[in-house]
């Protein structure tokens, strides 16, 4: 897919989205000094541009998951792992912040700062800056409320609804948004697995695990 997206900006250099696929492959393949260097050169060219700003905090995220998931840790030091790179954690959260102010519909840059925030609160290295928490969260339904308006099937929507029962609200009521959200996921598997992987994340650190183990549970089902 990366050489493809590269033959495709070869073709077009303003080609914005080619752009953006190039870096976020950059990242899927561990590159990760690439990726970066990669993406915030297209942030210098589109500044106000969501999309860039998210795929930093994007990059930032996987590498700061690969350090302590996949450096030879065994899962029961990925809690003590994942708090020694919190200056990492801390640099996914910033950009995905900055995505969402720049667009407040964008709910995909806000879920993710949201979940991260309470991921520091969790590890115990919350920063004393950034967003409040709540403020975020009143963002990112609104933010959902408004794309479900206009496609009340969109599946990225419902789900993102869910993620954000899961931080902090009942089990019953966590699995049946996300049952919800499945409701109209018509059998794309990609996008049920994309879920299913961020759950694991939550899970690997021990974060609700009763609640996240069930709403699991609903993916594999």
């Amino acid at each position: 897919a990366l050489e493809q997206y590269q033959k495709a900006f070869a073709l077009d250099i303003k080609d914005r989205n080619s752009q953006l696929k190039i870096g976020m492959l950059l990242g899927r393949l561990h590159r990760h000094a690439e990726a970066r260097e990669w993406v915030n050169n297209v942030i210098e060219k589109y500044p106000d541009g969501a999309e860039g700003h998210a795929l930093v905090g994007r990059v930032e995220k996987e590498e700061w998951i690969t350090l302590w998931r996949t450096s030879g840790n065994p899962p029961a030091q990925f809690l003590e792992r994942s708090k020694t790179e919190g200056a990492l954690l801390e640099a996914a959260i910033e950009p995905y912040s900055k995505a969402f102010l720049l667009d407040p519909s964008h709910f995909y840059s806000g879920i993710n700062a949201l979940t991260l925030r309470h991921l520091q609160r969790h590890l115990g290295c919350e920063a004393e800056t950034g967003m409040d928490i709540e403020v975020l969260a009143g963002g990112v339904t609104w933010a959902c409320r408004s794309a479900l308006l206009k496609s009340p099937k969109d599946y990225w929507a419902r789900a993102t609804q869910a993620d954000l029962r899961l931080l902090d609200d009942e089990q019953e009521k966590v699995v049946k948004a996300y049952r919800n959200a499945i409701a109209v996921a018509d059998a794309d598997w990609f996008v049920l697995d994309s879920s299913r992987q961020q759950l694991c994340v939550l899970r690997d650190l021990g974060f609700r695990s009763d609640v996240v183990a069930a709403a699991i549970a609903v993916f594999d089902q």
